[in-house]
């Protein structure tokens, strides 16, 4: 992919500066999560679709973190939240 470069034109002696394409970032983020939850997950409910996509929103946002800094934030997040097992059946 060209984007941002300087290229000549075959029929004209001046360069022509070539634009890069807009990409839509909703749509690049939902081919994401696809991939995403297609090489994670079997099936997906609806009652917990909210929670697979926070989890990938975090785990978006927080890409470019260090492997110890993105452990601190998930060992934070969990502090005091819990999920019973009749809870994740009903």
């Amino acid at each position: 992919m060209v984007a941002n470069r300087w290229i000549r034109c075959r029929r004209q002696a001046a360069p022509v500066r070539q634009r890069p394409r807009p990409h839509q970032r909703h749509r690049v983020l939902l081919a994401l999560f696809k991939r995403a939850f297609h090489g994670t997950y079997h099936h997906l409910m609806r009652k917990r679709v909210q929670r697979h996509v926070d989890e990938f929103v975090w785990r978006n946002n927080s890409r470019w973190l260090a492997t110890l800094e993105r452990m601190q934030q998930w060992a934070a997040a969990l502090y005091g939240k819990r999920l019973n097992y009749a809870e994740l059946v009903a």
